[in-house]
């Protein structure tokens, strides 16, 4: 089996990126780690390590998001393969962050003001203590 190198140059020594390596490859590329991507996909880190080390295979969507959060294109990480005429290739675009954050946006404040919130929300057993009494 025969593979291209960056170059576009056909070499039989060099091995097929997986999938996970790919992964790997983007995550380093755009400066990530791996428990910032699982906290982004809402994931434990346990499930990107099996994608990451090819034990497991991660749904499409997830794949699109990676794309859009590194910076690379989807048809990259999820084939191994950029046309050059792709629309969705990412050439020449700008990286989109699936959370665009504003400078010195703290994360924990939001994370903070939406548990303050959900304790101030009544709850279904509220509800029926009131029409109880």
């Amino acid at each position: 089996m025969s593979t291209q190198t960056d170059f576009g140059h056909p070499r039989s020594d060099v091995p097929p990126l997986t999938l996970g390596w790919r992964l790997q490859m983007a995550l380093r590329q755009a400066g990530v780690s791996v428990q910032e991507m699982a906290d982004e996909l809402g994931m434990a880190r346990n499930s990107l390590s099996r994608w990451l080390n090819d034990h497991a295979v991660p749904r499409t969507i997830f794949v699109k998001a990676w794309a859009l959060r590194t910076g690379v294109p989807y048809e990259w990480l999820w084939t191994g393969q950029v046309s050059d005429n792709a629309p969705d290739s990412g050439a020449g675009l700008p990286r989109q962050d699936l959370n665009l954050k504003p400078s010195g946006y703290a994360t924990s404040q939001v994370t903070d003001l939406a548990a303050e919130r959900l304790r101030r929300r009544p709850t279904r057993s509220d509800d029926l203590e009131e029409t109880a009494a």
